[in-house]
């Protein structure tokens, strides 16, 4: 065996050991036919650098420790490193490496205690722990312990959302965190402990999967997003139909999603009368079997209680896992940097405005006195789901000398997604309520589009903006996502605007409500 097929040959990590217990052909997939993954999303290759950046981050508890330097492409190189800061006597380690029965992880800390034995530390970027951290963690204990250590306690460390960051920087202007209060520690040894004895015959079974001939059966289902998001669904989800798949079922629950898959029902118009459905679920369903829309109840009656001019507004915010604001704490919501406005008048004008903050300050201040100026005193606002009264909410607690203005704005507001799942049924829709499922059935091709944008969802513009305003993006990369940021929300309000303008054409027809 050469040193390149020894580093390469078939071994399970902790992710992976995961990744099988998910479901043992996305873990082949992984292994074995990478190239059939959907592609990485921005947002998503983000979110996993944030991770990582947060692990860095909390080796800082241990100044003295001993970093594991080769990467995850060399393996026996890690082990050989590995034990020689053991050796050495390292008080702490990061990344060590260990195997037993070809099963090999990585350990974001480990402690050396007084008495010999050793703290294993897992740190994750959640404020807490989560049944897939106690498999992740009974795994590193079962090899570190197969391996010959002795293992005092086994803990999850995560971010401590109590923590406020008191604004502090250092020589660079880099965030100085108190790391002793922004990371919390829970102790999850007894609960690895009684998952442990699984651990062998399950490693095997993944193993011996890994080494046959054959991709394993696996149906698809709810464990294509539980716990995590298969990277593989583009290549299972080929059997669905592409206008109803059973997967968009509304307000389906995993059991129902099984149970549907395996009585072979791909296609939501093909659900029997016998299987149980909630009420509402079946309300949802009716255009998709009918194929036409329907008027529930006349929406007109609501908008005559709004008030011109309308004012339908969208905001963006963000929810920092590392605080960048002095006063604030990791994931606070919300922090809003972003709204559009667009101001529709008695006589048909319609003007918009709005306000994207592009500096790396704390944006609130200057987001509420635009916000305020621009919503004046008069007309209805208008916004889409209940986000918007959420975080007006949310910043008038925080900003407490703005808590009077902003509250003020909410005895004017109107839920125009709660007008539509009142009055509107539509086959376009397929049971959802979302601006990006409405619009385009209702305003059809002419109508504003998210699709063709690098900016196209919620995730996306909070990814992008929080890499503009820190820094990761060049000044050009940054000025091109704020271009974008501003188009993508304008989308959101206009098409409010032609939502809003498609039900307030409903007319009678033929003894019925229709949409014109």
């Amino acid at each position: 065996m050469t040193e390149q097929t020894a580093q390469r040959r078939v071994r399970l990590s902790k992710s992976k050991y995961q990744t099988g217990l998910q479901c043992p052909l996305r873990l082949w997939f992984s292994v074995h036919e990478r190239e059939l993954a959907d592609p990485l999303s921005y947002s998503s290759k983000r979110r996993f650098e944030r991770g990582s950046e947060i692990g860095v981050l909390a080796q800082g508890l241990w100044p003295d420790g001993v970093t594991i330097e080769a990467t995850h492409l060399q393996p026996l190189d890690a082990l050989e490193q590995t034990r020689e800061a053991l050796a050495a006597g390292a008080p702490a380690l990061f990344e060590a490496a260990f195997e037993h029965e070809d099963v090999f992880v990585r350990v974001d800390a480990l402690e050396r205690l007084a008495d010999g034995r050793w703290r294993m530390v897992e740190v994750k970027s959640s404020t807490k722990m989560k049944d897939e951290h106690v498999t992740d963690i009974a795994v590193q204990k079962w090899v570190l312990e197969g391996a010959g250590l002795e293992i005092a306690s086994a803990e999850l460390m995560h971010l401590d959302n109590t923590y406020v960051w008191d604004g502090t920087r250092d020589a660079d202007g880099r965030p100085v965190y108190d790391l002793a209060r922004l990371f919390a520690a829970e102790d999850a040894t007894a609960l690895a402990e009684a998952y442990q004895p699984q651990v062998a015959e399950t490693a095997a079974a993944l193993l011996a999967m890994l080494h046959g001939a054959e991709r394993p059966e696996a149906a698809i289902g709810s464990r294509c997003t539980t716990p995590y998001d298969c990277d593989f669904r583009g290549t299972c989800h080929s059997c669905l139909p592409e206008q109803y798949p059973v997967t968009l079922l509304p307000f389906v629950t995993g059991d129902q999603l099984d149970a549907l898959i395996a009585a072979g029902v791909l296609d939501i118009r093909d659900i029997p009368d016998t299987f149980r459905l909630q009420a509402r679920q079946v309300e949802r369903i009716r255009p998709m079997l009918t194929g036409e829309p329907e008027v529930l109840r006349d929406p007109r009656s609501e908008f005559a209680r709004w008030r011109f001019p309308l004012l339908f507004l969208d905001f963006e915010d963000f929810q920092p896992a590392l605080p960048l604001y002095p006063g604030t704490r990791p994931y606070q919501y919300a922090i809003p940097f972003q709204y559009s406005l667009h101001v529709l008048h008695a006589d048909g004008r319609l003007e918009q405005r709005g306000y994207l903050h592009t500096g790396s300050d704390d944006p609130r201040p200057e987001w509420i006195a635009h916000l305020l100026a621009d919503l004046g005193d008069t007309g209805t606002i208008v916004h889409y789901s209940h986000h918007e009264s959420t975080v007006i909410g949310k910043v008038a607690d925080a900003c407490p000398e703005h808590a009077e203005a902003l509250l003020a704005l909410r005895p004017r507001m109107a839920d125009l997604e709660k007008v539509v799942a009142a009055c509107i049924g539509h086959p376009g829709f397929i049971g959802r309520t979302s601006m990006k499922q409405v619009l385009p059935a209702l305003a059809g091709e002419d109508g504003p589009t998210y699709h063709g944008k690098r900016i196209a969802n919620g995730e996306d513009a909070t990814t992008y903006y929080h890499d503009a305003v820190t820094g990761f993006l060049s000044p050009e990369d940054a000025a091109a996502v704020f271009a974008d940021l501003e188009a993508y929300c304008a989308v959101d309000t206009l098409g409010m605007v032609e939502v809003y303008r498609a039900l307030a054409g409903v007319r009678e027809a033929g003894g019925r409500l229709v949409l014109a």
